[in-house]
Order: structure tokens, then C-alpha cells, then sequence
């Protein structure tokens, strides 16, 4: 080899070395690493030696790799954690689970994992899936306790709310088994485990609409670090910053819901106000921001007339799948008609039922708490504030300039696709379970 081809070489070796480090951390999965390994080895022998070779790894690097690897190296590191597969080994990832809040499972079983869901276990909530709110994932199956084997999965998932060691301080609204999965995977499954807390710390008065106590609102200290404590050094998934900051977790970090926008079509501006307020809002109605919602809308219901989401069965009627998805359609159709979405909660960390109206280009209005001045501009994508008489005004401002209603919902969208889109929230969630497994 003469003299300039060899310094070639060299140089090529050279930068083959620095996009091999460069690439190291994000793109193990896609072969990229095997074949400039390959390439260097080869320039190497050739710079060294002068010797022919019968195929040039670097040619064969540049067919077939070179338009996903200029794709990867544009993208964002997520954007790249979200193709790739979680493996255990050689195989996807075995989760072994139960049935817990099927609108966040739905959205967490599109990771590229194959998912068991236990019943049997005591807890009545997990004994069956709610097809009225999701479809089943085909990555996701129901199975008796008595027919797991603990050795043939990878990771456990443990879903729970404030309530599962202390059902007791419900008011009676929920069952002395409400955590009985939750505590049969802590205790009797030797799998590394994640969990997910789904609430905020126990308080006084939560399921109590006429409690009346000077403790009202305050935290329950001594129910807050017995699950702390009872979860050990299990790593937990919290929803929010601020739910995250509550409860002090020894291992914690946070992970935002994530949609898919294809999912979620935009509003059509239809209709107006949407806001909760129903069964499940009254039996905790400090949690979900009841007494608020009377502020905002006592004395005002005929000019500002708030409305309750009504979804309408699916016709003709189906059964399973079928039915979930057509009933899933119908409930975004429905939901996307409306043009302002406020929302009351108080305790609920980063509620799903604000993030779905947002991501469909409803304006969203809300109680400033979890983390919402983290991704809301106010008056620019959404709007929020502290007090009932400022929201009140945000709302009729909102009822009174429609195409600031659209201008703004449209805003809000685009922030929702940026900062909930679904493959940001796999992409967190892989490089969690890649660590943990």
C-alpha cells in the first residue's frame, strides 16, 4: 500500500474509533458497534500489512447501515431507545403483573415486552380486565396465580395507590382486600421489581365529603412512611415531581403519562366546558377538587354551563376486544367535541383525564398542582392559577373569544405531542427496565 492510501487508512480508522465510542451508549442494539468493529479490524490489518482483502467491511457498513445509522445519529438518544426491543438475553422481556388502572397498562404494554397479569390473588380488581375502558394489548394475558412460575419471568411491576396498606382510612369506599396483589408480589415473588404509585400520600378527610376535623387536607405522617418503608429499596415510578417530593421514596424518579396522537384526533370545537364531576369525584371529594369546583361554578352555571363527559355504547354491540376498542373510539370522539377541559383535582398526581383533552387540542384549565406549571405556558398552551376567582376568569375569557379557544387548544396540543408523546414515555420506561432487569 503506497504511502497517502495508508495515511487513509489511518484517518478513516481513526474516525471509525471515534463514531465506535460515540455510538456506544445508544446504539448497541441496532449492530452498528458489530460492523465498525469490523471496519477498524480490517483498516488495520491493511494500514499494518498492505494486504488485499476480498470484501471491504466499510463498503458493507455503508449499505447496510448507513441510512439507519444517519437516522439514529439525527435523532434524540429517546427517539432511538424507543425502536429498540427490551431483552432478557436473547428473548423480550417476561413482566409478570396484575390488573390495576387499565388506561396507564394499556399505554405502558406497548413497550416491546410480553406481559402477564395475575389473578386469583385476593384482590378483586385484578381478577379481570375492564374491557369498558381499554382494549386487552396482545403482548397481555390473564393467568391464574396457581399456574405462575416466579423463574419464568424477568421483572415484576408493582401497581399501588396510598390506600393499599390502609384501606381502612377510606370512610368504608374501599374493601379490606384492595391491596392483597400488591402485597402477595412484594412479599412472595424474589423478582426485581419496579413499582408504580398511582396517588399521593393518605390525608384527613380524603373520602369523607362532610369531614369537618382542624386536620382536614393534612397528611397521614405515620400511613406515608410505612409504605416507604414497606417498599424498601424497590425503585418507584411516580407520576409527578411534586407526588414524587410527597412521598420520599428511598428509590424513585418520575416518569410523565405519554399518548399516542394517532389515538387522539383534534377537537372539533363542538361543544364546551368539560369537567368531572360524577360517583367518583364525590366519594373523594377533597382528592379530586370537588369543593373547588363549586367555587368555580356556583352562581355562574347558566353562562359558563360546565358539562360531564357521556359516552355512548357502541351499536351495533360487541363483546371483548371488539367492544373495547369501538367503545375506546367512541369515548375520544365524544371527548373531542368539547373545547375547554377544566380541570379541579387537587391531590391526583398528573391526572390522565387532563392529559387526553390536551393531547386532542382541548384547552386545558387547572388547579395549579403537579407539576402543571411544568409544562403549561399560561395563556400560550393552557391555562391555570391558585385560586377559584381566577379560574373562573380564565374560563370565560375561554367561553367568550373562541378563536383565542381554538388558537390556544391548538397550542396545547402541540405541547401535549411534544412533551406526552408516547414514544418519549417508552423510551423512559425501557431504559428503567434495561437497568433493572
Amino acid at each position: 500500500m503506497d504511502p497517502p492510501r495508508r495515511t487513509h487508512c489511518i484517518e478513516v480508522l481513526a474516525r471509525t474509533t471515534q463514531l465506535l465510542h460515540a455510538t456506544r451508549r445508544h446504539y448497541a442494539d441496532y449492530g452498528v458497534i458489530s460492523t465498525l468493529k469490523k471496519a477498524a479490524s480490517w483498516l488495520l490489518q491493511r494500514a499494518l500489512h498492505a494486504r488485499p482483502a476480498r470484501a471491504d467491511p466499510l463498503r458493507l457498513a455503508k449499505s447496510t447501515h448507513e441510512r439507519r445509522f444517519r437516522r439514529f445519529t439525527a435523532s434524540s438518544p429517546e427517539q432511538a431507545a424507543s425502536s429498540a426491543s427490551i431483552r432478557s438475553g436473547q428473548r423480550r422481556a417476561r413482566v409478570l403483573t396484575y390488573r390495576w388502572h387499565v388506561p396507564h397498562q394499556y399505554e405502558l404494554w406497548k413497550l416491546p415486552i410480553d406481559v402477564t397479569m395475575v389473578t386469583e390473588t385476593g384482590s378483586v380488581i385484578s381478577d379481570h380486565w375492564d374491557y369498558g375502558q381499554r382494549p386487552l394489548p396482545a403482548n397481555a394475558r390473564l393467568c391464574a396465580l396457581g399456574d405462575i412460575n416466579p423463574r419464568d419471568y424477568d421483572l415484576a411491576i408493582l401497581h399501588f395507590d396510598e390506600n393499599v396498606l390502609a384501606p381502612e382510612n377510606t370512610n368504608g369506599i374501599i374493601g379490606a382486600e384492595w391491596g392483597a396483589a400488591f402485597k402477595l408480589f412484594r412479599e412472595q415473588f424474589d423478582l426485581p421489581k419496579v413499582g408504580i404509585c398511582h396517588g399521593t400520600p393518605q390525608f384527613r378527610g380524603q373520602y369523607n365529603i362532610d369531614y369537618a376535623g382542624a386536620d382536614l387536607m393534612q397528611p397521614i405522617e405515620t400511613e406515608r412512611q410505612r409504605l416507604v418503608d414497606y417498599l424498601g429499596n424497590i425503585h418507584v415510578v411516580c407520576n409527578s415531581y411534586q407526588a414524587q417530593a410527597e412521598w420520599r421514596f428511598r428509590r424513585s424518579s418520575v416518569i410523565w403519562h405519554g399518548f399516542d396522537p394517532a389515538e387522539f384526533p383534534p377537537a372539533t370545537y363542538e361543544r364546551g366546558i368539560l369537567s368531572p364531576l360524577g360517583p367518583l369525584v364525590l366519594s373523594r371529594p377533597h382528592y379530586r377538587g370537588y369543593f373547588l369546583y363549586r367555587q368555580v361554578f356556583e352562581g355562574h352555571y347558566d353562562h359558563l354551563r360546565p358539562e360531564t363527559l357521556q359516552v355512548p355504547e357502541p351499536q351495533p354491540p360487541h363483546a371483548g376486544n371488539a367492544y373495547a376498542l369501538a367503545k375506546f373510539r367512541s369515548y375520544v370522539n365524544e371527548l373531542r367535541r368539547y373545547s375547554v377541559y377544566f380541570n379541579p383535582t387537587l391531590r391526583s398526581p398528573m391526572p390522565r383525564a387532563r392529559g387526553e383533552p390536551m393531547m386532542c387540542g382541548l384547552v386545558t384549565v387547572s388547579a395549579r398542582n403537579h407539576d402543571v406549571d411544568r409544562f403549561i405556558e399560561n395563556g400560550v398552551d393552557g391555562f391555570y392559577a391558585e385560586d377559584a376567582d381566577e379560574l373562573r376568569s380564565q374560563l370565560y375569557f375561554l367561553v367568550r373569544n373562541p378563536d383565542v379557544t381554538r388558537r390556544v387548544g391548538a397550542a396545547g396540543r402541540a405541547k401535549a405531542i411534544k412533551v406526552f408523546h408516547i414514544q418519549r414515555y417508552l423510551a423512559d420506561w425501557k431504559r428503567l427496565i434495561s437497568h433493572v432487569v
